[in-house]
């Protein structure tokens, strides 16, 4: 399967390409579906409203260009909360990762996100990490160790956009 430098593949399931692989120089962000709750339930914590599953699994290799991307929806730290991808072969790295937090979730120190799993290995490195929905400062470490791509937060992530509630007069 191939992604083209402007295409883009999104969602979650299964992609079954066997010893063809996927290569992937436009965009594919293993996703979510955040389902928001109406008006008058707005204020639910995050965890009340509903995520289809987040995990896109691909079976066979996978191969990021260095014009690739992937992106990772984010908004929490409970697996289902961010997108995740498993390969059931090899995975090599280029290319950007892209972090999106968004609904006011923002990492605190010492969280963890496993984004990538791959069976067979992985090699390479993104070349670059995007994050968007967080102010400036945020420190992150990623490391790859036995097929798994992880995320650490250094510290604290700041919301960009800040969550205001209503003020109640008693």
């Amino acid at each position: 399967m191939y992604i083209t430098p402007n295409g883009s593949v999104t969602g979650s399931g299964v992609i079954i390409v066997g010893l063809i692989g996927v290569l992937n120089e436009g965009t594919l962000s293993p996703g979510i579906t955040i389902l928001t709750p109406p008006l008058a339930n707005a204020l639910l914590p995050p965890a009340q409203t509903q995520a289809s599953l987040a995990t896109m699994n691909i079976t066979g290799t996978l191969t990021i260009s260095p014009t690739g991307r992937l992106e990772i929806p984010v908004v929490g730290n409970a697996v289902g909360e961010y997108g995740s991808l498993n390969v059931s072969g090899t995975a090599v790295l280029d290319g950007v990762l892209a972090l999106q937090f968004s609904q006011g979730y923002a990492p605190q120190q010492g969280d963890t996100f496993t984004l990538l799993v791959a069976e067979g290995n992985v090699t390479g490195t993104f070349d670059s990490v995007e994050i968007s929905g967080l102010m400036p400062g945020f420190e992150y470490e990623i490391s790859i160790v036995d097929g798994q791509v992880v995320l650490e937060a250094l510290n604290d992530g700041v919301p960009l956009y800040p969550l205001f509630l209503p003020l109640v007069l008693r």
